[in-house]
C-alpha cells in the first residue's frame, strides 16, 4: 500500500459509515465499487478490508 493509504483509507471508512440504509459491510462496499466500474479502487480497498 504506501503512505497514500494513510490518507485515503480513513476517507473511504467515513464514506462507508455514511451508508446506513442498509449499512454496508467492508466487503459489500468494495463489491459496490467494483459493480460501478471502479475496478482499481475496489482492488486497492480489497487489500485493506479491516481498515475500512
Amino acid at each position: 500500500m504506501g503512505c497514500l493509504a494513510a490518507y485515503v483509507l480513513p476517507a473511504f471508512k467515513a464514506m462507508r459509515a455514511r451508508l446506513k440504509n442498509p449499512a454496508y459491510t467492508p466487503e459489500r462496499f468494495v463489491d459496490s465499487m467494483e459493480r460501478n466500474g471502479l475496478i482499481q479502487t475496489a482492488a486497492f480497498l480489497g487489500q485493506a478490508l479491516p481498515l475500512i
